[in-house]
């Protein structure tokens, strides 16, 4: 099964352009991966019933490593996302800094001129 954890090379790797979960009550949840299915109950009261049991664990674990997969592969994306544009909005605010600032060191030099 694949482990929750995101790596880097995963976290740079999966950017795409539009949100991938959903972030309702500050809980974030994966948007296009289905339900997340609650494992099946163990029936041991009969051998065929125990069997039946099992079979429906397997399925189950299928289901989940999807789902796992899923999730994954969507907070990868939207942490990749949320990293980008909170760059680009430094970035925007260290530009708009300099701008000021040079236009500040312009406006006093062309001030000690007139001295």
């Amino acid at each position: 099964m694949l482990k929750p954890f995101v790596t880097l090379n995963m976290f740079l790797f999966c950017v795409t352009s539009a949100i991938a979960g959903e972030l309702k009550n500050g809980i974030w949840m994966p948007a296009n991966c289905g339900i997340r299915e609650q494992p099946p109950a163990i029936n041991a009261g009969t051998i065929d019933a125990y069997n039946a049991s099992v079979k429906a664990i397997v399925t189950w674990q299928h289901a989940a490593e999807v789902y796992d997969a899923c999730l994954v592969q969507e907070a990868n994306a939207d942490s990749a996302l949320i990293a980008k544009t909170a760059m680009q909005a430094q970035d925007a605010v260290k530009i708009s800094i300099d701008k000021i600032n040079a236009d500040l060191e312009s406006s006093r030099v062309l001030l000690e001129t007139y001295r």
